[in-house]
């Protein structure tokens, strides 16, 4: 097997190291259009929501063409499917979780205006908003992967077998 494959018109990457790499192109992407739309002065605000889309996307695009061990190359994924299996789908919704709750803190620090780098003026709440668009980010993220947990199949267990201690033997 490859580890970029092409089957019935869709790209399926199965290895974690192109796995990987995917990921941090769609941050870097996301980070390269936040300073072409700085560059081209667009406002901080338009910015961070082209750069939040952008990521949001480009980790679902990756969630529909990633492939785990033993999950079907050819079939297509249900739209609410993350990953391949409920534990890591768990960890990076946790993950998000996180950093959606410490979002949320980040945010409430900057609108009573005690975040440590918080600008003392900003007349116009420019800090804020950004920090609720990259919040709202996370939580988003968080949700598809805690819902997919939800939605993924318990995996079968292997039937218990009885453990028998051996017989004594009297004499």
């Amino acid at each position: 097997m490859g580890c970029l494959m092409w089957r019935m018109g869709e790209y399926r990457v199965l290895r974690w190291q192109f796995k990987l790499l995917f990921v941090v192109a769609v941050f870097a992407a996301g980070w390269l259009l936040s300073d072409l739309l700085t560059v081209a002065g667009a406002g901080s605000v338009a910015v961070n929501i082209a750069s939040s889309i952008l990521t949001l996307g480009g980790v679902i695009f990756c969630a529909r063409i990633f492939r785990g061990r033993g999950e079907a190359i050819p079939l297509a994924r249900p739209w609410w499917q993350m990953t391949a299996r409920r534990k890591l789908s768990r960890r990076l919704g946790v993950l998000f979780a996180w950093l959606f709750a410490l979002g949320v803190i980040g945010s409430t620090f900057a609108a009573l205006g005690i975040a440590p780098d918080a600008p003392t003026l900003d007349p116009h709440g420019i800090v804020v908003v950004n920090s609720i668009i990259g919040t709202l980010q996370f939580g988003a993220i968080a949700f598809l992967y805690l819902n997919s947990v939800h939605r993924l199949p318990r995996p079968e267990s292997p039937r218990a077998t009885p453990n028998f201690r051996p017989t004594s033997k009297l004499r």
